[in-house]
């Protein structure tokens, strides 16, 4: 009986051990091409419409997230829009996009966004 009871215990570690590493698929950061950065509703503070003189601006607030904000700034990344409905259709579904939870993938000259990349098709979100 105690036989029994050790190789249950071996099968039920092996199992809790092996499929927490198999399901936990991590993203790095670091394999990202130095103009590529993934945001999400925890990094991005604030989404806003900046009015220029010829064009408008989507900026996009963001900030790190903890422990690595200590005594960091905010900084702003912005798409470059014609006419302020652009941009207005585009705050909304940026906006609904990040509230489900997903995370965008920025494609950045500097700090103006020349792509996203939504990673679920926006089709399948409310």
């Amino acid at each position: 009986m105690k036989f029994l009871k050790t190789i249950f215990l071996i099968y039920l570690y092996q199992f809790a051990f092996f499929s927490n590493h198999l399901s936990a698929i991590e993203f790095n950061p670091w394999d990202l091409d130095i103009n590529q950065r993934v945001l999400d509703r925890k990094t991005i503070s604030q989404i806003i419409i900046d009015p220029r003189v010829n064009e408008y601006r989507l900026v996009l607030i963001a900030s790190e997230r903890y422990p690595y904000n200590f005594k960091t700034s905010s900084f702003a990344f912005f798409f470059r829009l014609k006419t302020v409905e652009e941009a207005n259709n585009l705050m909304h579904k940026i906006d609904r996009y990040l509230e489900t939870g997903q995370q965008i993938t920025v494609k950045l000259y500097g700090s103006e966004i020349k792509g996203v990349i939504f990673h679920e098709p926006y089709e399948k979100l409310p």
